[in-house]
Order: structure tokens, then C-alpha cells, then sequence
């Protein structure tokens, strides 16, 4: 009986043999269709694949610096630096203004994941709370602002400000108080960093996470008033567990970026009292200015890969944590 059903459905639909060829020619014609449909979207895409091409990994032949000891007359071809090629590496480690370059990216960027890295959240979330739309608008519109100034001008918006004779100091002696010296005072380098940086960032960086928190489904928070939870519980139940893969996702980006540095912001606020050295401002001065570029380009390729071990590092942690990861 069962031999007859199968002879049955073998006349009906084919052998298996048959039904999987069919299925290749059918699965090849729709692929080709795709194909054939996506190809104005991928010559969109070719000029910005075509500049990525040319500015991001054509460049990276001139690595082969970091090894060698640069003459502008042998170019790549330049004999290998002592040590086998890495003299250059073992300087970085013992020549105190690198090693305290380093230490002030380090330094920076740590301070900055603490507090600029959950600023955009809290603000987002103070923002959500507000029911007043058209002053929802106007703050968002303010927040957003800072974000399309480049840093240049941040700088110098800021030394306007802060100066001997500045916009604060003309307010503070008007009130009867008397000037203060933000800008030659070295330990108020770090505060102006910080309060720029929060300042610039946090309106745009709230955007992913206000757009979050409009997905959620209001129907949560109803139940969640019917059982009687006030509204802080309703976000430390309901929109902080929501938000939670979107800012992993995020704080594994900034972790990667612990050795990276905001040249035009450290670069702008340097004078005679603001003297610290990040490693892009070092390896302006050092090597783009005193031309020592093997040195600065071991400096660069030692920081991209750290920026790849964190990066890879924080995604495996996160991955064990949270369950959330980059790939």
C-alpha cells in the first residue's frame, strides 16, 4: 500500500532528483532577477565603494613605514629599522612623551565612557518623559544643534568664553565677583574637554535611543500601570531592558575607541597652559611636522590594532553578558 502512494507521488511531482533541479533553475532565475533589480541601487553604491577604495585601503601599502627607516628617496623601499623591523615599536615604549601621550588618550577616553557615554541615554529618557510636545521640539532642536558645529569652532567658542576678558568673566565682575583664570589653569583642562564633549554630542547621540524608546509598545506600559508599577519602575523594567541592545551595541563601538583621540578638540584647546599630548596630536607634531613618519606610523598601526583588540574583546564580553554582539 505504501509503495503505491509513493509511485503515486513520484507521477504527481517528480522524482527528488527532478523537484531539486527544478528548484535550482527556479532558485538561479530569481537570483538573476535579484540581481538585475538591485543593480541600480549597487551603482549608487560603486562612487562611495570606489572612494572608500582609494582613501581607506590604499593607503594602508604605506604601513610598511612603521618597519622601516623612511628615506624619501627609496620610499617603500627603505631598509628595515633595527631589531628586525621593530625599533621603532620598542621607542614608543621607552620615550616618555609617547608613553604620556598614550596615557592621555587613554586617560581621556576613559573619563569620557563614564560620563559622555551615558549621557545621551539619561537625557533621552528625561526627554521621553516630557509631554509638552512643542517644548519636546524646541529642546530637541537646541540639543541637536552642537552636533553640526566642527570642532574648530567649538574651541573657539569656548576660549571666547573662558578668557581673562571673555562673555563669563565680563558676567562674573558685572555681578561683583571677581575673574578667574579657566584657560591658565592646567587642571581645567580635563573639565572643558569633558563639558564640550557632552555638550556637542549628547542631543545627536540621544536620536537612536528616543527613536528605541517610540517602538516600544505602549501596551507594556498600560499593563505595567494596571499592576500598579509607578513610572520609575516602568523604566527600569520596561524601557531600559528595551534599550539594552542598542546600547551595548554602542558601548562596544566606544570601547574600541579607548586609544583613539579628538585631535581637532585637544589641538585647539593647546596654549601655553593646556599642554597636553594626545597620540593624533603627537603624531601631527612629531611626524607630520618634524617628518619622522616611521615613528608615527608604528604609533598609528599600534593603535588600530589595540582599537581592533578592544573592539573584539568588548563583543566577546558583551556576547557572554548580555547575549548582544556586533557579529
Amino acid at each position: 500500500m505504501k509503495s503505491r502512494v509513493f509511485q503515486n507521488k513520484v507521477r504527481e511531482n517528480g522524482t527528488s532528483m527532478e523537484i531539486n533541479e527544478k528548484a535550482k533553475v527556479l532558485f538561479g532565475r530569481k537570483h538573476k532577477n535579484s540581481f538585475k533589480s538591485d543593480l541600480p541601487f549597487l551603482a549608487l553604491l560603486l562612487p562611495a565603494m570606489i572612494v572608500t577604495l582609494i582613501f581607506a585601503y590604499l593607503p594602508m601599502v604605506g604601513l610598511v613605514l612603521a618597519f622601516e627607516d623612511f628615506d624619501m628617496f627609496k620610499g617603500y623601499l627603505s631598509p628595515l629599522t633595527d631589531h628586525f623591523g621593530f625599533g621603532h615599536f620598542i621607542t614608543i615604549f621607552s620615550e616618555p612623551s609617547i608613553f604620556e601621550a598614550i596615557w592621555n588618550t587613554f586617560y581621556l577616553n576613559l573619563l569620557g565612557l563614564v560620563i559622555n557615554f551615558p549621557a545621551p541615554l539619561i537625557f533621552a529618557l528625561l526627554l521621553d518623559e516630557v509631554t509638552r510636545k512643542g517644548f519636546k521640539r524646541t529642546v530637541q532642536t537646541i540639543s541637536y544643534l552642537p552636533y553640526f558645529l566642527s570642532w574648530i569652532s567649538v574651541t573657539g567658542l569656548a576660549i571666547n568664553l573662558l578668557s581673562l576678558y571673555g562673555s563669563i568673566n565680563n558676567l562674573l565682575s558685572a555681578l561683583g565677583f571677581g575673574r578667574v583664570r579657566f584657560l591658565e589653569n592646567p587642571n581645567n583642562f580635563v573639565p572643558i574637554y569633558l563639558i564640550l564633549t557632552v555638550w556637542k554630542g549628547v542631543g545627536w547621540g540621544s536620536i537612536i535611543y528616543l527613536s528605541n524608546i517610540s517602538s516600544i509598545n505602549s501596551e507594556l506600559y498600560e499593563s505595567a500601570q494596571l499592576d500598579g508599577a509607578n513610572r520609575f519602575r516602568q523604566v527600569w523594567h520596561i524601557t531600559l531592558p528595551a534599550l539594552l541592545p542598542t546600547a551595548m551595541i554602542l558601548l562596544i563601538l566606544n570601547v574600541g575607541q579607548m586609544f583613539g583621540s579628538n585631535f581637532e578638540l585637544v589641538y585647539g584647546l593647546q596654549s601655553n597652559y593646556f599642554d597636553k599630548e594626545v597620540i593624533s596630536t603627537w603624531v601631527y607634531r612629531y611626524g607630520l611636522r618634524d617628518g619622522d613618519y616611521s615613528l608615527s606610523t608604528a604609533l598609528t598601526l599600534l593603535q588600530s590594532v589595540v582599537a581592533l583588540v578592544l573592539t573584539l574583546g568588548a563583543n566577546k564580553i558583551s556576547d557572554k553578558v548580555s547575549s548582544v554582539s556586533m557579529w
